[in-house]
């Protein structure tokens, strides 16, 4: 479900801008997709905190692509029971990461890679650009992140 969310969000933001917008960003509930010119300076995207969503962690500077968030802390139908599985285990994963924000240059791409960032944990960050949000409160990103005023 989570790619086919990505492809759609990837189809309405090249259509907003097929349609004649100079550049468009289009949000499903954590699929973020930015088409067109962006203003100079590219679009700042705020990634929640996964344990308290009104405060951020971070902010992203996005100026093409697309990001996607998974995180275990939602989705859940019990203590630890949450909808990413651990292909290893066949259970809910238990990683170090609760949450994983991607950058891809499409949604779907995003979406797949965040995933696999959030069973993968922090060596994804040696091949694809990521803010990892971990169990033990460290943010660990290689992407271009701005601080969040305390």
């Amino acid at each position: 479900g989570g790619v086919a969310k990505g492809w759609t969000v990837d189809r309405a933001a090249l259509d907003a801008v097929t349609a004649g917008l100079p550049w468009a960003l289009i949000d499903a509930g954590g699929d973020i997709r930015l088409a067109g010119e962006p203003p100079p300076g590219g679009v700042e995207i705020a990634v929640e905190d996964p344990e308290a969503v009104e405060t951020d962690v971070g902010r992203i500077v996005l100026q093409d692509g697309a990001l996607a968030t998974s995180s275990v802390t939602r989705r859940g139908w019990g203590p630890g029971q949450h909808h990413l599985i651990d292909p290893a285990t066949g259970a809910p994963a238990t990683g170090p990461v609760l949450q994983a924000t991607v950058w891809a240059p499409t949604c779907a791409d995003a979406e797949i890679s965040s995933k696999d960032a959030l069973l993968g944990g922090e060596p994804f960050l040696n091949w694809g650009p990521a803010l990892l949000v971990l169990r033990d409160g460290r943010i660990l990103t290689n992407i271009d992140q701005r601080e969040v005023a305390a």
